[in-house]
């Protein structure tokens, strides 16, 4: 590694990990000079250089490599409207919930770094409240699960998920998540359900804003740690941590949507661009695909927002509230557990059937 790393307005405990990474890391208290830098690699936040400036940072530092990392919490809008002024720039854009894994996935590809494993880890997002991700993600989890160690972990902050008030659920853990102390066994005590254990998401609405995008990620990596594969039930809004870093933290991602939620997904591919994602990365699915009005059909849907098709359409299903996977026919059912063992295939596993129950 020939370049150093000079860190303008960066939190201290980012300095340390870029550290533990293996990166020279050179901290200013100022603004370097533009001979000090030179071709090297500049981070600097929104509180050392507003946005407006961005085109004088491009033009004082016209061969470096400079990543932005804007710290305003004004909304996605405004993010979308400096990230477009940084890549006017051609300077890396880090958005406001970003982590200091968001820049290490930055630097990888910067340095040129090859990431020694993809982590086992499906995500689920929705076009809109009650389209259903839950029950579709569990339903996928449920025939992942027929096959090896599963765990489906609710991050959607604003539904748990599961109707029945459970004493294991996002927000009880979150002090576990704040402090760092989650256990395996913590893992045995989530709720047996399928095949899969199962983290209900958040029941206490007044502690949305409170979880922090880092709390997320250490618990995704202590579940990966545990389990096989990971499912992640991330919701349907993106202005929360557990949708956030899920979308991150995904190596498989699918979207779920309803016929007639045709408008909002624009907006939601528009939202995912600060995350260097496109609409590509995600494989579509849709629920209550029976509903009437003359809507689009999934594969048109998936080609009009140049989507992936999945191959999955759900017809309308009533189920019991004290169940989450989804009572389909066996042809829906089919679908799923091919979408599934797909995902198996990709991280390199064998679809056998697992022995003695729930991680036995």
């Amino acid at each position: 590694m020939n370049k150093s790393i000079f860190v303008f307005g960066i939190d201290q405990l980012w300095v340390q990990r870029l550290r533990e990474e293996g990166y020279e890391v050179v901290v200013q208290r100022e603004m370097p000079a533009a001979d000090t830098l030179q071709d090297q690699v500049l981070v600097v936040t929104s509180g050392q250089m507003a946005p407006e400036k961005l085109h004088e940072l491009r033009h004082n530092f016209p061969d470096a490599t400079i990543l932005y990392h804007h710290l305003n919490q004004n909304g996605i809008r405004e993010s979308l409207h400096v990230h477009a002024v940084a890549a006017t720039h051609d300077i890396p854009y880090l958005p406001p919930r970003a982590t200091v894994e968001t820049l290490l996935q930055k630097l990888e590809i910067i340095f040129e770094r090859k990431s020694e494993s993809v982590a086992r880890v499906v995500g689920f997002f929705g076009s809109g409240m009650g389209v259903g991700v839950t029950s579709v993600a569990a339903t996928y989890a449920f025939q992942l699960a027929r096959h090896k160690k599963v765990i489906l972990l609710g991050l959607d902050l604003y539904h748990p998920g599961w109707y029945k008030r459970s004493t294991i659920s996002l927000d009880a853990w979150q002090p576990r998540l704040t402090g760092k102390v989650l256990q395996e066994a913590d893992f045995d005590a989530l709720i047996e359900h399928e095949g899969f254990r199962y983290l209900p998401g958040n029941y206490d609405i007044l502690s949305i804003h409170q979880y922090s995008e880092e709390e997320i990620e250490y618990l995704i990596e202590k579940a990966g740690a545990v389990a096989d594969i990971v499912v992640l039930d991330c919701g349907s809004v993106p202005e929360s941590a557990g949708w956030y870093v899920g979308m991150q933290q995904a190596a498989i991602r699918y979207f779920v949507t309803h016929p007639a939620h045709h408008y909002t997904i624009r907006p939601i591919m528009d939202a995912v661009r600060h995350l260097d994602m496109d609409a590509s990365m995600f494989q579509l699915i849709v629920n209550r695909a029976d509903v009437d009005g003359g809507f689009l059909k999934g594969t048109d849907l998936a080609a009009e927002y140049q989507m992936l098709w999945s191959g999955i359409e759900i017809p309308f299903t009533s189920m019991p509230l004290d169940d989450i996977v989804l009572p389909l026919g066996k042809k829906e059912m089919s679908t799923i557990a091919a979408a599934a063992n797909g995902a198996l295939k990709a991280f390199g596993m064998e679809a056998e059937r697992k022995k003695g129950g729930i991680f036995r």
